[in-house]
């Protein structure tokens, strides 16, 4: 079912008039995927590529075995995926402009394969709060800006991948994963220079999975930190990684307060402190490994090793050459 590009109600429909029938259109796609039943339209193939949707809601569909394109949209208002399920369909959101609000707040994806790529405006508000991701990827990639904020907040990671590539944030910018269950799913942020804005992973109950932020590949440039702000306070690791790889911290503030581990493993040995700080208050280490090099043990990261010689957890030395990039 094609959707976007021309008018769909034929060359003289006004603005207005367009709008009214995509609405419409949208409505009657609700009618037929809120269920599974027989008389459903699940399994088909959605294309509004090229559409501008504003004030758009989607909320509450099942996309089951579906194929949906949104590619080249213009995303305005408020549009919303609220409660919306994504099982075993493939969704694009390719050269796609958001420039307002989008909502995905306690969506599920399971067995999909959703990709954003496009124009992150400094409006744009994509909120994932509650959502679940239990198979599948979700990928966010490489926006040409990035601008707004994107938050995961108290979202439940039990399986899958999820990638963030963003190539900059800029000044108001935010990626948020506060309260989130990370029980199984790959988290990576990946690449990029970030000059200003905040990600906050503050209170993490991590118990599988790992969360990994920083390059794509040892072979890339190292991802710089250059005044943004990435907190770790309060975040608490039973099981799984964390790793910060091949990150250069200039004048950022990488912050771990009352952070505790009882399980799992933080690799902090390719983390290199140029400007601003990397510091942990107040750390709590009963279990797992800390990974780090000889010359971190002191100085300012001597909390970590205070705490983890006190609580039990093993401190693994990571030579200089096993963190280099060839």
């Amino acid at each position: 079912m094609f959707i976007g590009g021309e008018p769909v109600a034929g060359p003289n429909v006004d603005a207005a008039g367009e709008a009214q029938v995509r609405t419409t259109v949208i409505q009657v796609l609700r009618d037929h995927l809120v269920s599974e039943d027989g008389r459903s339209w699940q399994g088909a193939e959605f294309d509004f590529t090229g559409s501008v949707l504003e004030d758009a809601s989607f909320d509450g569909i099942i996309f089951s075995d579906c194929h949906v394109r949104f590619d080249d949209c213009l995303f305005v208002g408020e549009c919303g995926f609220s409660q919306t399920t994504f099982r075993r369909s493939d969704v694009s959101f390719l050269n796609a402009v958001f420039a307002g609000r989008l909502g995905f707040e306690y969506s599920k994806f399971e067995e999909s394969d959703i990709t954003f790529y496009g124009d992150f405006t400094e409006k744009t508000d994509a909120n994932f709060q509650g959502a679940s991701l239990t198979s599948g990827t979700l990928r966010i990639l490489g926006p040409r800006k990035h601008g707004g904020s994107v938050s995961f907040v108290e979202a439940d990671f039990s399986g899958g991948v999820l990638e963030l590539n963003p190539s900059m944030l800029h000044d108001g910018a935010s990626i948020a994963f506060s309260r989130a269950k990370i029980s199984g799913t790959d988290v990576r942020i990946l690449g990029g220079e970030h000059k200003a804005g905040s990600i906050w992973c503050n209170g993490i109950d991590m118990t599988a999975g790992s969360f990994i932020f920083g390059a794509a590949e040892w072979s890339q440039w190292p991802v710089r930190l250059e005044g943004t702000e990435f907190s770790f306070d309060g975040a608490r690791v039973s099981g799984g990684e964390i790793a910060l790889r091949h990150v250069l911290i200039d004048g950022s503030d990488v912050h771990f307060e009352n952070f505790e581990m009882l399980d799992g493993r933080l690799n902090i040995a390719s983390c290199e402190v140029d400007s601003g700080t990397l510091r942990f208050l107040n750390p709590v280490m009963t279990g797992g490994e800390v990974v780090m090099l000889e010359s971190q043990r002191s100085g300012p990261l001597r909390a970590v090793t205070a705490a983890s010689q006190a609580g039990g957890a093993r401190l693994i030395a990571a030579a200089t050459d096993d963190i280099s990039p060839p």
